[in-house]
């Protein structure tokens, strides 16, 4: 065999090898296709968003067309832009006053299940 046609062979082979590994590392959000997330962390699953979403919904006792526009769920409307700061807040008190702590607060810790607060 010829040197040109192994390194021909060995080049085809490492950037098949390169090619896999990086289809295979490609950051979570890119696989996602998530197209509007401001807050949470792009880098984010899918099963943990539908967790979180899932989670939001019960702590206020609504369903997803309560901030979502469907079938465009990336569409802002003025509760996704609400919860956006809400969820803003409540990162800015765990980090602050949760640090390290296993308790934190949540949506549910205020909302109890409620669109809003009883005492708003």
């Amino acid at each position: 065999m010829s040197k040109k046609i192994l390194v021909g062979t060995l080049l085809a082979g490492f950037l098949a090898f390169a090619y896999g590994m990086s289809a295979n590392t490609a950051p979570v959000a890119a696989q996602n296709n998530y197209k509007n997330l401001q807050v949470l962390d792009k880098n984010i699953s899918k099963k943990d968003l539908k967790k979180m979403m899932k989670q939001f919904s019960k702590s206020l006792g609504v369903k997803c067309d309560h901030c979502h526009e469907q079938p465009a769920f990336e569409k802002d409307t003025e509760h996704k832009e609400f919860a956006r700061q809400m969820i803003k807040m409540v990162q800015a008190n765990n980090k602050k006053f949760f640090k390290g702590k296993k308790k934190k607060i949540t949506c549910n810790t205020c909302h109890m299940g409620k669109p809003e607060p009883e005492n708003y």
